[in-house]
């Protein structure tokens, strides 16, 4: 192919816009979050901002180019885990009980920094509860409490 470039890349060494739509895009821990149903680009600086998620029966959404780690050929791997993924974990005591089932989660901003979480209780009642970031002691398949944290 011939190409006009002052870019040490060749065209070999890049990726098509249109060759990423449909692949699939998974967090580090290889969760998937869905499949890119766009890809964005700042037209005045020339260079890529993004991606469009979408998943079955949830609302499409933006990922920036910062939380972008790796491209390959089917995959799209985030450089960390979205927060939003917290959502449907069980929420533990310090102790070990289960409290609850995490429902909601409070970003700061537009950021991927978790705010606090909403759980809905266990028990006849299912009331909901708002925890925030400074009571969670650690956050993976299940989330943790601190030891005081008051529930």
């Amino acid at each position: 192919m011939l190409q006009f470039s002052h870019q040490t890349k060749l065209v070999e060494e890049t990726t098509g816009l249109k060759s990423c739509l449909h692949k699939r895009v998974l967090t580090p821990k290889g969760y998937i979050v869905g499949t890119v149903k766009d890809v964005r680009v700042d037209e005045k600086a020339h260079h890529f901002e993004g991606i469009v998620i979408g998943k079955l029966f949830q609302k499409p959404f933006f990922i920036s180019r910062d939380y972008v780690h790796t491209i390959s050929a089917d995959t799209i791997v985030l450089k960390e885990e979205l927060i939003t993924l917290y959502k449907g974990r069980e929420l533990i005591s310090f102790e070990g009980k289960s409290l609850g089932t995490v429902i909601g989660v409070e970003r700061i901003g537009n950021t991927n920094k978790l705010s606090s979480i909403l759980v809905r209780k266990k028990g006849l009642m299912r009331k909901h509860k708002t925890i925030n970031v400074d009571q969670i002691a650690h956050i993976g398949a299940s989330i943790i409490l601190k030891e005081h944290a008051k529930y």
